[in-house]
């Protein structure tokens, strides 16, 4: 696992913290954007702040560029979403940094590498599905990082890079594509709510996932939890214990996530129904059996134990 355990469980004793942290300053220019504001599609000077209080950066057709792309990478840049819309296929790449807090984040945000987005609130997606065509809600690329603490990050996002989820809600509501193909195709009726491709890495600590989450060949799933069965028998698991989950063909894996939300997985990696006692059933999780899928116990958010571990290893990090 990339992240050991109890790096993670300091992670989430201080995600509050560490995700409200502004980009590091001073910026030598910072731009209000509102409504009454001229078109901005380009974004590449650094020590740049953009706030987005309304109106709308870039247009599907000319979608916002931050960062340089190739050459001498940005540094400083920061996009904070608090009302309006960053237009779909909006492009952000390494040294820049965009906080979604209220407003849109549209359909098709690619983040490159060395690039970061951090959503507390708003929205990230929002653009209608066209019918029979998957597009992902967000791209977070090899090398870039997604911290998601609240807001709503709709169905198909695409991770080559890391995501971490603390809270929010991730693809909760499927989207069923009217391709009039048949019902059980999983690939082309439904959007996966996150979809990890090879390399890419997500850490789930709370919050809400949809169904239809899918990794594949080389990806990296970790839950971390409150309790954790499969197949209805409890993992016999200790404090800040892992256990890597090698089960398919349908098992039942259920679990508390450490901020006490519930999450349930059939795990699947054939991407064909599953018969049920009155017949087919649409599987609602692929798990290749070439990805790593691991459960880790921790304690209760505001425990002893958890405020131990974190003073502990501050301690261990200052030596």
């Amino acid at each position: 696992m990339r992240t050991p355990a109890a790096m993670s469980l300091l992670a989430f004793g201080l995600s509050a913290q560490l995700g409200a942290a502004a980009w590091a300053g001073p910026f030598t220019a910072v731009i209000d954007h509102t409504e009454s504001s001229p078109a901005l599609l380009r974004i590449e000077r650094d020590h740049t702040q953009v706030n987005v209080l309304g109106g709308v950066l870039g247009d599907p057709f000319n979608p916002l560029r931050a960062g340089r792309d190739g050459g001498t990478p940005s540094t400083g840049i920061e996009i904070n979403v608090l009302g309006g819309v960053v237009a779909a296929w909006s492009e952000h790449h390494a040294g820049v940094r965009v906080n979604v807090r209220s407003g849109t984040l549209e359909t098709g945000a690619s983040f490159g590498a060395g690039s970061s987005l951090s959503v507390h609130g708003g929205w990230v997606g929002g653009l209608p599905i066209a019918a029979g065509t998957l597009q992902p809600s967000v791209v977070i690329g090899a090398g870039a990082r997604a911290d998601v603490h609240g807001g709503s990050v709709d169905a198909g996002a695409q991770v080559w890079g890391e995501l971490n989820v603390f809270g929010g809600s991730l693809g909760a509501d499927p989207i069923g594509l009217p391709t009039g193909l048949a019902p059980f195709d999983v690939e082309t009726r439904y959007q996966d709510s996150i979809r990890v491709r090879h390399g890419g890495v997500v850490n789930v600590y709370g919050g809400l996932i949809g169904q239809h989450l899918r990794a594949d060949d080389g990806a990296e799933v970790n839950l971390f939890v409150l309790s954790a069965s499969l197949d209805g028998a409890a993992l016999g698991l200790g404090l800040g214990g892992t256990r890597t989950i090698d089960l398919r063909g349908g098992a039942a894996l259920d679990v508390v996530l450490a901020d006490g939300s519930r999450l349930g997985l059939v795990l699947d990696e054939t991407g064909l129904p599953l018969i049920g006692p009155t017949g087919p059933v649409q599987a609602p999780d692929y798990v290749s059996s070439g990805a790593l899928l691991t459960v880790t116990l921790v304690p209760a958010p505001g425990s002893a134990a958890l405020l131990g571990m974190c003073g502990l290893l501050a301690a261990r990090r200052r030596r």
